[in-house]
């Protein structure tokens, strides 16, 4: 699926275009716009806003206001990643990669798991794998680096993920 960026207002700012906020049907979820005419009728069992953004987050994909979805979203703590530093993570096929707060791709999804980016750095691995056993998710294996916001290799993505932790705190001093 080919996403459809938000479009881009003056200075590269987000056009704010139709605001989208939850509403509730039964047991389901929709939208309606900031007057409260409904842009999308409730079908989805899970839905989020993002303050008045044109998109928002249904049943495990960022859509528009006609119900187009965008991007699979990366799920972390029971809905789509968090906003950090101006990115959030994206599912394309099995690969990771980072939208901005437009919902533009900022870094495209080459990575086989990124972590949030932190101090201007996200920790990336390629050909790692999930971890058997708990709660919580861990990866494994693979070769481990880290990129910028951009997506510019910051530390090679060639090490083990205990020496490219150790890189990358390094660099965050």
């Amino acid at each position: 699926m080919m996403p459809s960026p938000i479009p881009l207002g003056e200075a590269g700012t987000c056009v704010q275009g139709e605001a989208m906020y939850v509403i509730e049907g039964g047991e389901s979820y929709g939208f309606s716009a900031g007057d409260g005419s409904v842009l999308l009728s409730p079908k989805y069992t899970l839905a989020m806003d993002f303050d008045g953004k044109p998109y928002a987050y249904a049943d495990g994909y960022y859509i528009d206001a006609t119900g187009t979805q965008l991007f699979r979203a990366f799920h972390y703590d029971n809905g789509p990643d968090y906003l950090v530093e101006g990115r959030r993570r994206y599912i394309d096929g099995d690969l990771v990669g980072f939208l901005d707060e437009c919902l533009r791709v900022a870094v495209p999804a080459r990575f086989t798991f990124a972590e949030p980016f932190w101090n201007g750095l996200a920790l990336v691995c390629i050909g790692c794998v999930v971890a058997p056993g708990g709660e919580h998710r861990r990866m494994v294996g693979g070769q481990w680096g880290a990129v910028d916001r951009h997506g510019q290799a910051r530390i090679p993505v060639e090490f083990d993920e205990a020496e490219a932790r150790r890189r990358i705190a390094a660099l965050r001093r």
